[in-house]
């Protein structure tokens, strides 16, 4: 039996945060983070291509929220949907 997710729309904010490696070069990573009630949290995608992600807004934006309880799983950005995982 598979879990069913619900699907909220929640206050969301994708952040750049630009990996910067030893040999000076940079690689485009990004963040987001989902407001849960009064607090935000900062999640990681699983996998994503970055070029997706450039034409999104980065300030606090609705989208589509996938949950398993209240911890964000799922997120819906542009035509995509993306897993995320916890990290703070």
């Amino acid at each position: 039996m598979t879990k069913t997710l619900r699907r909220d729309m929640l206050m969301t904010q994708i952040v750049r945060e630009d990996t910067k490696w030893a040999d000076d070069t940079t690689s485009p990573t990004y963040k987001v983070r989902v407001r849960l009630g009064y607090n935000w949290g900062t999640y990681l995608f699983v996998s994503y291509n970055p070029r997706d992600l450039e034409p999104e807004r980065t300030d606090a934006t609705p989208r589509t929220v996938g949950l398993d309880g209240n911890v964000p799983v799922a997120i819906t950005i542009g035509d995509h949907t993306y897993e995320i995982i916890c990290i703070s």
